[in-house]
């Protein structure tokens, strides 16, 4: 299985900072994230 990874992350709206430097690593079997039960994949 895969990590999803990642590093100093920003979004702006406009103007408006919503996140702004956040790093995060997500390992196998965290919810969501598994293509297999994404929405329209087959079951």
């Amino acid at each position: 299985m895969s990590e999803l990874k990642l590093e100093n992350v920003s979004r702006w709206y406009g103007n408006v900072v919503a996140v702004n430097g956040v790093s995060m690593t997500i390992g196998p079997g965290a919810p969501g994230c598994s293509a297999r039960t994404a929405p329209g994949s087959p079951r």
